[in-house]
């Protein structure tokens, strides 16, 4: 049987794939021939699907980055909490309807939030407390709050709980100039801007309490200031017939309209 000869010197048919381009031989993923020794080198096909993977992993990590940032938080409004949303975690929107509350030797921080829905305590403990009030990012009466946090229900008493410091966000409302007389229960909430004369002034341990009135005295309004939330008030200062003037939200205490002092 006669062998047919090989001439050496002759040129190999370039065979596509992953072969060696000296011997001929599969090679697979080698970059030297492990027959022949000839260097293969990388080819363009490896070379891009080694490109494309690393692409698409850095890819895919930032969209669960991102998608992990940008979660939607679930809404909750204060008529919704019940047994079945205690200890949920979720956001909520409504009016700040009283002064901050601080205890400086417990580390606590809490106010009243009203959704139009109803109304819920907002808290804070520890650390988040003590960064919440030494930040000056202090909500007042007639702030809209905007805020993350888990909800808690004991009884009848409900109650959030901000575990981020920077969930808890202040819009402040431009005031509203309006008369003592145009003051009425369909405003609650809203922050206005009034001035009325001093008809009485009742002073406390820790407060007074002012009774505004419009200057024919057709109508009045009580205004309570808390020594607490306005360290530099002198009560003194403070007479019969003196004219005041101030941004305050429109509350209601004890089926009675109010006038709760954001500043003087």
């Amino acid at each position: 049987m006669t062998q047919k000869r090989i001439d050496s010197t002759s040129e190999i048919p370039k065979q596509e794939g992953a072969y060696c381009p000296s011997c001929g031989r599969y090679v697979g993923a080698y970059t030297t021939c492990p027959y022949c020794g000839a260097s293969i080198g990388e080819r363009v096909s490896v070379k891009f699907l080694k490109l494309f993977s690393l692409i698409f992993s850095i890819l895919g990590v930032l969209i669960l980055w991102w998608a992990a940032g940008n979660r939607m938080v679930p809404k909750i409004q204060a008529a919704e909490i019940d047994n079945r949303t205690n200890f949920a975690y979720a956001r909520m929107k409504g009016v700040v309807t009283r002064s901050v509350s601080y205890d400086s030797v417990n580390q606590t921080l809490s106010f009243p939030l009203d959704d139009e829905t109803g109304a819920i305590w907002i808290k804070a403990y520890g650390a988040q407390a003590q960064e919440i009030y030494n930040s000056g990012r202090i909500p007042t009466p007639g702030d809209t709050v905007e805020v993350e946090g888990t909800v808690r229900m004991k009884g009848d008493y409900t109650y959030l709980i901000v575990n981020l410091p920077e969930k808890l966000k202040i819009i402040e409302p431009e005031p509203t100039k309006l008369d003592i007389a145009q003051l009425s229960d369909s405003l609650y909430g809203i922050v206005v801007r009034t001035a009325g004369i001093i008809n009485y002034v009742r002073k406390y341990d820790n407060s007074m309490s002012l009774q505004l009135c419009s200057p024919n005295a057709d109508a009045c309004i009580e205004s309570y200031f808390y020594y607490s939330n306005f360290p530099d008030l002198n009560p003194d200062e403070y007479n019969r017939g003196d004219t005041v003037a101030m941004n305050a939200m429109v509350g209601i205490y004890k089926n009675k309209l109010q006038l709760v002092p954001r500043s003087m």
